[in-house]
Parts: C-alpha cells; sequence; structure tokens
C-alpha cells in the first residue's frame, strides 16, 4: 500500500516536471551543424615555448657506478667496505678477485696479483 502510494507521487513529480517545463535556451537544439571530421582529422600542432628554468640540452651521460681498474675491467669503489687484516690492510673480495688497499683509507682498491 505504501509503495503505491510513492509511486503515484514519483509518477505526479514527472508528470508536472514536463508539464510545467517551458522551451529555452538551454534546450539542446538538434538542428545546428556539427563540426565536420576534417576539423579533428588534421588538427594544427600546438607551439611548443621552452619552460623556464629547464635545460635547452640534456645532461651529460652519468659517471659508470663502477671505476675503471688497472687491468681494463671495471673494479670496486673506494666507498666499498673491505675487511681488515690487522696489518694495516684492507681485503675486498669484487667479482671474484681480491683488492687491497691501506685500511680505513677509502682510497682506490688495488688488485691482488
Amino acid at each position: 500500500m505504501i509503495g503505491s502510494v510513492i509511486g503515484l507521487i514519483v509518477l505526479i513529480v514527472i508528470v508536472s516536471m514536463l508539464v510545467i517545463r517551458r522551451p529555452g535556451e538551454d534546450d539542446i537544439s538538434f538542428d545546428q551543424e556539427m563540426p565536420s571530421m576534417q576539423q579533428w582529422d588534421d588538427p594544427q600542432p600546438l607551439p611548443i615555448a621552452p619552460i623556464p628554468g629547464m635545460m635547452a640540452a640534456p645532461p651529460p651521460p652519468v659517471a659508470p657506478i663502477q671505476q675503471l681498474s688497472m687491468g681494463g675491467g671495471f673494479g670496486p669503489m673506494p666507498s666499498m667496505t673491505g675487511i681488515p687484516d690487522g696489518a694495516g690492510y684492507e681485503w675486498l673480495d669484487f667479482h671474484g678477485k681480491k683488492y687491497w688497499r691501506i685500511a680505513g683509507s677509502f682510497s682506490n682498491w688495488t688488485l691482488h696479483q
């Protein structure tokens, strides 16, 4: 019973909105001509302006993570930590090779011959 009353009220509101509504400028007119597809298929490119503060050229390439060692391969970075041997040297295993330097010096690693 209550559902029928609510349904009747909703129907009266919808019908009154359709009857009271008057045509105006907000109505969509289907008589207007749509833009041609040519306008969408051939857009004009937008001008490209530089952004202030941006670099004009790309930055130079970043240095490799590892430094080139004496033997032509890549060796460990000086920032890598080795194992002190108690005799004043640090030792480091890097890619299957042993490197040494003076303990705590953070100098370049020397490949052990």
